[in-house]
């Protein structure tokens, strides 16, 4: 059964394997992008620091238990010129490749 759920602090070893695993894939694309050694340094460090912010919300989709994707953003305050005094942004979604084109 496919559950998403909040993610909890046990789950961010998955969250930061599925992010860098996100970032190998979209080097292919991007000339922006580099994944290496120090990269992946980075990236684990950032996902530990905003883990813990409470303006992030992380994600996990699991089936059986096991953790198969993730998805997280950030909540902003905006400027007084805007109605809405918050707003929302989807950072990272990740599919395992074997659960995509499931509706998940």
């Amino acid at each position: 059964m496919l559950v998403i759920r909040a993610a909890l602090k046990s789950d961010l070893d998955s969250i930061k394997k599925y992010s860098l695993q996100l970032l190998k894939e979209e080097t292919l694309y991007s000339n922006y992008l580099t994944y290496n050694r120090e990269s992946e340094k980075s990236v684990r460090k950032w996902l530990t620091k905003i883990f813990r912010n409470k303006n992030y919300k992380f994600f996990v989709a699991e089936e059986d238990s096991k953790i198969i994707g993730m998805c997280f953003g950030c909540i902003e305050k905006r400027e007084p010129v805007y109605s809405d005094k918050r707003i929302g942004y989807i950072w990272q979604i990740f599919i395992e490749s074997s659960m995509r084109g499931r509706g998940i």
